[in-house]
C-alpha cells in the first residue's frame, strides 16, 4: 500500500517521541544517603555497574505508538482508494431497458451496474436523466478503480451520446455490446425546431461563402432546421440562437459573455496555440480546434478558412464533421457499426484516486489514548 503525505513536515513531531524514553528510564539510582556509627569503619563495598532499564514498557510502547500516530496525522496521509473488487462487471449505459440489457448478456454473477456517476447497482435504483459527465469519462473513471483482472462488459443503447469524438483508451478489453431501442410506437407528426445561427464579421475575414454551403447541406433533405441571419457584431444575442460564427479578430463583449454563458461560438480566424484539436485528416492534419471559455466552447479552424490553406473545405464531408463538432459529436450506432466506437485496450491504467487517512487515524489515537489511560492508572494503582 502506497503512503502520500500532503504535509511531509508534520513528521517533525516524531522528536516528542523522545520524551516517554526519558521518562521510563530507571530512576532508582536517586538514592539518600543515612549514616549508621557502627558502619563507620566498614570498608564501602565496589558499586555495582548501572545499566539504563526501562520501567512499565508496556505502557512506553503505547505512548510512542500514539505520538507517532499523532504526527502521522499532522502529515495528512493519503491512500489509494480501496477499487470495486475482481468480479466481472456489466456497465448499462442509461437509455437501455434493464431487462433487455441482461437479455443481451449471460454474464452469471457478475456485477451489474448503470453507467452513472457512483455506478449505481442496476436492480436498485432506476437510471437517472442524461448526465452531464459523457460515457467515455465514465469508462475512463470505471477503468482506473476496477481491480486489473476484472473483465468489464459495456451494453450501450443503438443512439449513444457523450463520446468525445476520438477512440476510448483503456487498460484492458472490453466486452462491448450494442442493444437497439425499443420501438416507442408510432409518432405524432411534429414541427422541428429551427435552429437559428447569427452569422457576425469584422473586416473582410474570408470563409462566409464556405459555412453558407455547410449550412445549406444541413437542410439539403427540404426541411429547413437550419437558419442562417447576418448579424451586427455589436448587436445582442437573443435565447433562439443555437451557434455564432465569428468571421473575425477578438471576441466583441457580446460574444464573449455569450460563449462563457454556455454558447457555442465557430471562429474562422484565431490564435490557436491553447486549443486542443478536434478534428482531423486522413493525414492527422489538424483541421478544428477547441477550447472551453466559461461554460461554453470556442471552435476554430486551424488554418485560414480558404481551399489553399484548409482544402477541407471542398470535401463532401465537411459540413457533416463541422455539424457533428458544433453538437460535441453525438453518434449513432447499430449492431454492424458499434465496433467503431469499441473501447480500444493498451492505455496505461489511470490513478484510482486517494482516500483520506484521517478519520481512520483520529480513531486510532483515540482507541490508544484510552488504552494509554487505562494502562497508567493501572500502574498507579499497583505502586499505591
Amino acid at each position: 500500500m502506497s503512503l502520500t503525505l500532503l504535509l511531509p513536515l508534520g513528521l517533525a513531531a516524531l522528536a516528542a517521541l523522545a520524551i516517554p524514553l526519558l521518562l521510563h528510564l530507571n530512576r532508582r539510582q536517586q538514592q539518600r544517603a543515612i549514616l549508621f556509627a557502627a558502619l563507620r569503619w566498614i570498608a564501602a563495598p565496589a558499586q555495582p555497574r548501572r545499566r539504563l532499564r526501562l520501567e512499565q514498557w508496556p505502557l512506553l510502547l503505547l505512548r510512542l505508538l500514539l505520538l507517532a500516530a499523532v504526527a502521522l496525522l499532522l502529515a495528512r496521509p493519503f491512500g489509494p482508494g480501496a477499487g470495486h473488487g475482481a468480479r466481472d462487471w456489466v456497465v448499462v449505459v442509461p437509455g437501455v431497458d434493464a431487462a433487455a440489457a441482461r437479455a443481451r448478456l449471460s454474464a452469471g454473477a457478475a456485477q451489474w451496474h448503470w453507467l452513472q456517476p457512483g455506478f449505481p447497482a442496476l436492480d436498485t435504483v432506476q437510471p437517472g436523466p442524461a448526465d452531464a459527465r459523457d460515457v467515455a469519462s465514465l469508462l475512463r473513471e470505471l477503468d482506473s478503480e476496477l481491480d486489473p483482472a476484472t473483465r468489464l462488459h459495456v451494453i450501450v443503447p443503438s443512439v449513444v451520446r457523450g463520446l468525445d469524438g476520438g477512440a476510448i483508451a483503456l487498460s484492458r478489453a472490453v466486452d462491448w455490446l450494442s442493444v437497439d431501442l425499443a420501438p416507442a410506437g408510432p409518432a405524432a407528426p411534429r414541427q422541428t425546431p429551427v435552429q437559428k445561427i447569427s452569422l457576425r464579421r469584422s473586416g473582410d475575414a474570408p470563409g462566409e461563402v464556405y459555412l453558407q454551403a455547410a449550412v445549406s447541406a444541413w437542410n439539403e433533405d427540404g426541411e429547413a432546421r437550419y437558419r442562417l441571419e447576418r448579424e451586427d457584431a455589436a448587436a445582442a444575442i437573443d435565447a433562439a440562437t443555437a451557434y455564432v460564427f465569428w468571421l473575425g479578430g477578438d471576441l466583441p463583449p457580446p460574444l464573449q459573455h455569450w460563449v462563457e454563458a454556455g454558447g457555442t461560438a465557430l471562429l474562422a480566424q484565431a490564435a490557436t496555440a491553447d486549443f486542443a484539436t478536434l478534428v482531423r485528416d486522413g493525414n492527422g492534419n489538424a483541421l478544428l480546434k477547441v477550447r472551453t471559455l466559461g461554460q461554453g466552447r470556442l471552435l476554430a479552424f486551424a488554418a485560414a478558412p480558404q481551399p489553399a490553406l484548409l482544402p477541407a473545405l471542398l470535401d463532401a464531408q465537411f459540413p457533416e464533421w463541422l455539424l457533428l463538432s458544433l453538437r460535441q459529436n453525438p453518434l449513432r450506432l447499430d449492431q454492424a457499426s458499434a465496433a467503431a466506437v469499441q473501447p480500444v485496450t493498451g492505455a496505461p491504467r489511470g490513478d484510482a484516486g486517494l482516500h483520506d487517512l484521517g478519520l481512520s487515524l483520529a480513531l486510532l489515537i483515540a482507541l490508544l489514548a484510552l488504552a494509554e489511560r487505562a494502562l497508567s492508572f493501572f500502574y498507579a494503582r499497583r505502586r499505591a
